[in-house]
């Protein structure tokens, strides 16, 4: 792995801050990979240290990618409110009876992709809610219509949960599924009902969301057939630190995967605040320095990402990791 020294504005930051701190930040320039108690100090970073974890992050982030920044035209299209996992952070859901539920057409769904393309996006990216009664191969279908009517658009779709979904409802293996689908045109998964990979923290979020085994079982056989996926982490809710850094030592095992020749690879991390919980949730969201402190924490948990890849830009509420296609980035909104 590439090593850097640290300089500028950078080495001012760290020389100001804690010891330890700075031991940990010089190892990351190296490209060693940290270690759990490593990125705990870093999850719970303040002041001086926090300000010297940016400014390294940061000068990774330039030395790998430079300042240019690109990203594609997407258009979001969630064909279903209607779900029966029941998470209690979302917002969206809704059940079948309720006056606001709704689910589009093939019809309506392959509008609005078309629109998309009309407009100049290249890319949608096609979720939504899980409805008991829903067909084995509905997913299958909609892809299909999609591509009929725009091959050429990158159809982004159906996280891990809809795919474990769709090989409940079809009875197939995973792998002939997601073959399937790859052979219909479905470009790339994202890797949403992720939440924190942790099973302790996910029953009490959502205890009929797959397992993290699950989850995991699917991205790698995703990545073995050549679909590539994104991550996701959602915090601010009942999460620790040290939940954050499992969360991402567990991504950084799966990476180290998908950098395999042999494999396909995933394309970003995206973390997001949960916002749309109901208010007894949010009542134990972190405050936003908190928040902050997790962003930074991402980028050096991640570190320099083999081969020049992948790097982190850090913002003061999200963090966006990038390999998108062709050399641009996704844009995470």
């Amino acid at each position: 792995m590439a090593t850097s020294m640290i300089n500028g504005s950078a080495l001012t930051a760290v020389e100001a801050c804690p010891a330890e701190v700075r031991e940990i930040l010089h190892a990351a320039a190296c490209g060693e990979e940290l270690t759990f108690e490593q990125g705990l100090v870093l999850a719970t970073a303040e002041g001086s240290a926090l300000e010297a974890l940016v400014a390294v992050a940061d000068q990774l982030r330039r030395e790998t990618v430079g300042d240019l920044i690109t990203y594609v035209v997407n258009r979001n299209i969630n064909f279903t409110n209607v779900c029966f996992v029941g998470c209690s952070f979302c917002g969206f859901s809704r059940g079948p009876g309720a006056a606001d539920a709704y689910s589009l057409s093939f019809d309506e769904v392959v509008r609005r992709a078309l629109e998309a393309w009309e407009r100049g996006a290249t890319e949608v990216c096609v979720q939504g809610g899980l409805p008991r009664d829903l067909d084995g191969f509905f997913y299958r279908d909609l892809l299909r219509a999609i591509k009929h009517a725009i091959p050429e658009m990158h159809v982004h779709a159906f996280s891990p949960m809809e795919i474990d979904y769709g090989v409940t409802k079809t009875g197939m293996a995973l792998r002939d599924y997601l073959g399937m689908m790859k052979d219909e045109g479905l470009g790339s998964i994202p890797g949403t009902a992720a939440e924190i990979l942790d099973d302790r923290v996910r029953k009490e979020l959502s205890p009929n969301k797959l397992p993290v085994g699950r989850w995991v079982e699917i991205i790698t056989a995703a990545h073995e057939l050549g679909i590539p996926t994104t991550s996701t982490m959602m915090y601010g809710h009942v999460e620790e630190p040290a939940d954050w850094v499992r969360h991402l030592l567990l991504l950084r095992a799966i990476t180290d995967t998908w950098k395999s020749p042999r494999i396909g690879c995933g394309t970003c991390s995206c973390c997001g605040r949960s916002k749309n919980a109901p208010a007894d949730l949010r009542s134990s969201c972190r405050s936003d320095s908190s928040m902050r402190r997790r962003g930074s924490t991402v980028m050096v948990a991640r570190g320099r990402e083999r081969n020049g890849k992948s790097t982190c830009a850090y913002m003061p509420w999200r963090v966006c990791c990038s390999t998108e296609r062709s050399g641009t980035c996704r844009c995470l909104g």
